[in-house]
C-alpha cells in the first residue's frame, strides 16, 4: 500500500526504517509551541504584545506617586514661605513709638502718638478703617507724615497690600523724597526717590509683596538700608535729601484700596556697613547676617 493510499483509508503512513518518528510533511507546522506566557525582555515587543513603553518625568504617573509628590511640594512651598516671607529667629525689628490704626484719632484721621506730634495730610485724607487707608484726590498720590527729624528709623505693616502703597522716608513735600512702594501685580517692590519732581527707581526687590508685610527703613549718616520681615534686602550709600525730617506713608488713587496696620518711629544708633556689589543691586535673597550693627 502506498502512503497516499494509506492515508486515504485513515492509517498512518509507513514509520522509517530503525521505529524512528516520522518526518512531517510539507504542510506539517510539526508539533504546537507552549502558550506564551510572559512579555519576554522589557522593553522589546513579543507575539501578540504591544511594545512595552518607558516613559520618565518628574511627576510620577501613579495617582499613589502623585499624592505623595504633591505633599512634597506643598511642604517644601510652607517652609519657604515661612523662611523667607515672615522673617527668621533674629530679624531686624525698629524699635521706636508705635502707632496703632485699630482706633480712629480726635480729628477723624489717623491717631497720634504722643511725641510724633500730629500728622500731615496731603494730596487727600486718610481715615482708618479697618487699618489705615488713603483716600488720594483725583488721580494722584496721598501722603501721610510725622516729623520726628533727620534720619528716622520707621517700619509700617501692611495688612492689605495694592499697587503703589507704600512707605515714605527723607519726605521734605511731594516733590521730594524716598520711598518704598508695592507692586504685588508684579510680586516685588521698588525703592525709589523724587527729587525736584523726577522719580527715579533706584532698586526693584522681588518677592515679599504679601499681605501682613512689614517693611522697614533704617538710616544712618547717608546710608540706609531696607528691610522685608526684618530680613534686610538692600543697603543704599546716598545723600540725597538726607536732611529731610519726616516719614510716613503713601496711597495712590483707585479703586484698590490698601489697609495698613501699624507704623513705627525710632532711631537706630549704630552703623550701616556697605559690602561689595551693595551699592550696585538689591539682594534677591535676603541677607540673614547684615553688615553693621
Amino acid at each position: 500500500m502506498t502512503d497516499v493510499e494509506a492515508t486515504e483509508a485513515g492509517a498512518a503512513p509507513d514509520a522509517p526504517p530503525g521505529g524512528g518518528p516520522t518526518r512531517p510533511g510539507r504542510g506539517d507546522a510539526g508539533p504546537a509551541a507552549p502558550p506564551h506566557r510572559g512579555r519576554g525582555r522589557r522593553g522589546a515587543a513579543s507575539d501578540g504584545d504591544e511594545p512595552v513603553r518607558m516613559a520618565y518625568g518628574l511627576v510620577p504617573r501613579s495617582t499613589k506617586g502623585r499624592l505623595v509628590f504633591g505633599a512634597v511640594y506643598v511642604l517644601l512651598m510652607l517652609v519657604a514661605v515661612a523662611i523667607v516671607g515672615r522673617g527668621p529667629t533674629g530679624a531686624i525689628d525698629v524699635e521706636g513709638t508705635e502707632v496703632d490704626f485699630g482706633r480712629t484719632g480726635a480729628d477723624g484721621g489717623l491717631p497720634t502718638a504722643g511725641q510724633l506730634g500730629a500728622w500731615t495730610y496731603t494730596g487727600g485724607s486718610w481715615v482708618v478703617d479697618q487699618g489705615a487707608a488713603g483716600q488720594a484726590a483725583e488721580a494722584g498720590v496721598t501722603f501721610a507724615t510725622l516729623s520726628p527729624g533727620p534720619g528716622a528709623s520707621v517700619e509700617a505693616t501692611f495688612d492689605i497690600l495694592a499697587d503703589g502703597v507704600g512707605m515714605v522716608f527723607r519726605y521734605q513735600d511731594p516733590a521730594n523724597h524716598w520711598g518704598v512702594r508695592a507692586v504685588p501685580s508684579y510680586g516685588g517692590w521698588h525703592i525709589f526717590k523724587v527729587v525736584d519732581g523726577r522719580e527715579t527707581i533706584e532698586r526693584v526687590l522681588v518677592g515679599q509683596a504679601l499681605d501682613g508685610t512689614r517693611v522697614g527703613v533704617q538710616q544712618s549718616g547717608d546710608r540706609f538700608r531696607v528691610m522685608l520681615n526684618g530680613l534686610v534686602r538692600s543697603t543704599i550709600e546716598d545723600d540725597a535729601l538726607v536732611d529731610a525730617p519726616a516719614v510716613g506713608l503713601m496711597a495712590p488713587a483707585g479703586d484698590e484700596t490698601a489697609r495698613i496696620e501699624s507704623i513705627t518711629v525710632g532711631r537706630f544708633d549704630g552703623d550701616i556697613a556697605l559690602r561689595s556689589g551693595d551699592d550696585e543691586q538689591d539682594e534677591i535673597v535676603p541677607s540673614l547676617h547684615p553688615g553693621g550693627t
